[in-house]
C-alpha cells in the first residue's frame, strides 16, 4: 500500500531566490577583496625587507672593498658589475634584478656624494618614492632627502651614500 505524505508546507521544496544568491556573491566579492589587498601588502613589505637585506649585503661587501684596496669603488654601468668588485660578491646576484625591481648601481660624484651604492630603476619600473620612502625606513631615517639612503638627483635612481 502506498504511503500517503501530507506536505505541510508548500513552499519547502523551493530552492534560493536570485536576491539571495546575489547577496552571498556580493559578500563574497568583499571577502575577496580584503584578503587580495592584504596579500598585496604583504608582498610588499617581503619585497621591501628583501631589497634592504641585499642592500645591506652591497654595502658591507663595499666597505670591505674599500678598506681592502683603498680605492673607492667606480662609478659602474648600471646593472654591471663595477671593476674588481667581482671578488667581493656574486656577479649573477648583482645582476639580476632587485626585489623592487630595477638593477644595481654604483655611483661617483654626479650626485651630490663621493660614492654610493644603490638601484636604478630604468624603463619606468620605478615603485615610486612612497615605497622606497618605507625602504628608506627599514634602512635609514625614512627621509629620502637626508640621511645615508636617499634620492638622487635623478628621480629613478637611490643610493646609500659610502662616502660623503
Amino acid at each position: 500500500m502506498p504511503r500517503n505524505t501530507v506536505r505541510t508546507n508548500p513552499d519547502s521544496d523551493r530552492g534560493f531566490t536570485l536576491v539571495e544568491i546575489l547577496i552571498v556573491v556580493i559578500i563574497l566579492g568583499i571577502l575577496a577583496g580584503v584578503v587580495f589587498a592584504g596579500y598585496k601588502d604583504a608582498v610588499t613589505e617581503s619585497r621591501q625587507s628583501a631589497f634592504a637585506t641585499e642592500l645591506h649585503h652591497y654595502v658591507s661587501a663595499a666597505e670591505y672593498y674599500i678598506a681592502d684596496t683603498g680605492q673607492l669603488m667606480a662609478d659602474g654601468s648600471s646593472g654591471q658589475v663595477p671593476v674588481g668588485f667581482e671578488r667581493y660578491i656574486d656577479t649573477g646576484d648583482w645582476e639580476s634584478p632587485t626585489p623592487l625591481g630595477g638593477v644595481w648601481d654604483t655611483e661617483g660624484t654626479d650626485s651630490g656624494f663621493t660614492a654610493g651604492l644603490g638601484v636604478h630603476f630604468m624603463n619606468g619600473g620605478n615603485p615610486g618614492n612612497a615605497v622606497m620612502s618605507q625602504v628608506d625606513g627599514i634602512i635609514d631615517d625614512g627621509d629620502l632627502a637626508t640621511g645615508m639612503f636617499r634620492q638622487a638627483t635623478d628621480s629613478d635612481r637611490f643610493y646609500y651614500v659610502l662616502v660623503y
